[in-house]
């Protein structure tokens, strides 16, 4: 049975409320140390590292309102790139796999009735496209440190791995965009896995699922400056990330060279992802640090910079979560009784 329109908005309120909470408490257990670092900090270069991580996320989140419309999805770009802006801020602190924030997506676009096919598929090839720079650049950083940095073997190990990982899961994933006739045989898969744990026979969504993800990248194939449009605003907000460290840096301290900022920031990055710990907390300060240092910057502004990278990146924006709600959801009454 479908749930009412008011019944869902109060499921999806209630919802935000909570993760709103959650962030507010992981904010507050590390306050004393934020604070230290925001006392040591030089205000005049944080209008910048704002400005940049502004442009950062909206780069990131228009060019998910572009993916979204070329799938086909009847919603506004203003909207769809607002609530990829409320599900990534949430996927950031709380690292949950991107359950979490994903099903927040999917309860924020249900009030716009898209389906959760179209919400996954068009989050699944998003996140592909956007993460192609982080993973063309992984290796890179990790071959530039090696080169600039007396690195412990245990770290070049671990670094390798890393990589290796990366690098496995972007060539499975990469296949399974570009090529339907692989994706049939994990299609099966999940269908049985569906049967026998679920017990539940989703073959046909799942069908349904590869049909709309193979109309995509075929739409993309037609209208190649779409694919071109999409990558060029990764890449900007890539770059406008980057910049934002940088900015970091400058308000604790001496400049840190670019190809030293781009290699601690990938690393940092790509270590806090492989952590379950929410929002990478201490493994992607302590990874970028740890980078840095390597790479000759005093391990002391490393640590303050990735802890205030942090604050300014990753928590202040999360509360803009309940604001831009509020606009989705009269934006979503007003539609969707037109369209019925």
């Amino acid at each position: 049975m479908e749930l009412t329109g008011r019944f869902h908005n109060r499921i999806v309120t209630v919802f935000i409320v909570i993760i709103t909470f959650l962030g507010v408490v992981l904010i507050a257990t590390d306050w004393q140390e934020m604070r230290q670092v925001l006392a040591q900090t030089d205000w005049k270069y944080l209008p910048l590292v704002l400005l940049f991580t502004f442009l950062s996320y909206a780069f990131y989140s228009y060019s998910y309102a572009v993916v979204a419309n070329i799938l086909g999805i009847q919603m506004r770009k203003r909207e769809l790139a607002e609530v990829c802006f409320i599900s990534t801020v949430v996927n950031h602190v709380l690292t949950t796999g991107g359950v979490v924030g994903y099903s927040l997506r999917y309860l924020l676009m249900k009030m716009y009735n898209v389906s959760l096919k179209d919400v996954l598929t068009s989050s699944f090839l998003h996140y592909y496209l956007t993460s192609l720079d982080m993973l063309t650049f992984l290796p890179l950083s990790f071959i530039y440190l090696l080169l600039n940095a007396s690195v412990p073997r245990g770290i070049v190990i671990t670094l390798g791995l890393m990589t290796l990982l990366f690098g496995l899961v972007l060539s499975l994933i990469t296949g399974l965009v570009l090529f339907p006739s692989r994706r049939r045989s994990i299609i099966s898969l999940l269908a049985r896995f569906g049967r026998k744990i679920l017990r539940r026979d989703m073959l046909s969504w799942w069908i349904q699922f590869d049909d709309t993800l193979t109309c995509g990248t075929e739409a993309f194939r037609r209208q190649p400056i779409t694919l071109v449009w999409v990558m060029l605003l990764t890449l900007l907000d890539f770059s406008c990330s980057i910049i934002a460290m940088g900015f970091v840096f400058e308000a604790l301290g001496p400049a840190v060279k670019a190809g030293d900022l781009v290699t601690g920031y990938v690393i940092g990055i790509m270590a806090g992802l492989l952590s379950m710990v929410p929002g990478g907390l201490g493994v992607q300060e302590g990874s970028m640090a740890s980078i840095y240092a390597l790479l000759g910057v005093h391990f002391g502004q490393a640590v303050l910079a990735a802890i205030l990278f942090r604050i300014l990146y990753y928590l202040l924006p999360y509360f803009l979560i309940l604001p831009f709600y509020n606009r989705l959801r009269r934006k979503a009454n007003q539609q969707v009784p037109m369209q019925s």
